[in-house]
């Protein structure tokens, strides 16, 4: 399987990339909590997505093109919507992973009792 496969649009591309990076962060600190901030950024011609984890104050962010859509507030809302439904997503696989391996290494030492 390869590293570099496409799963879609930009924007999809875009939220892969931001959910993987959040989830690092949350391997890192094994702490919930975030902030999503979207704003425009280099005089306005990109859109800036950010995470930022209210633990330790890490960055996670992506650059996102403004395209024929522009620019307003209902695209931010948007935009800060589905990012938070994507990192929340992910943050539930992530949990669920940790909880996996926390019960097979307990029972590997519950083996050795």
């Amino acid at each position: 399987m390869s590293g570099n496969r496409k799963y879609g649009t930009p924007y999809q591309e875009a939220l892969l990339a931001l959910s993987h990076q959040v989830a690092r962060i949350y391997r890192e600190e094994c702490v919930d909590g975030y902030r999503i901030d979207v704003d425009l950024i280099q005089g306005d011609t990109l859109i800036a997505v950010t995470v930022t984890s209210h633990h330790s104050g890490q960055e996670a962010w992506v650059p996102l093109e403004i395209g024929a859509e522009g620019w307003d507030e209902h695209r931010r809302a948007r935009i800060i919507h589905e990012v938070s439904y994507v990192i929340g997503e992910r943050l539930k696989v992530e949990r669920f992973v940790a909880d996996y391996v926390a019960a097979k290494v307990r029972g590997i030492i519950d083996a050795y009792r």
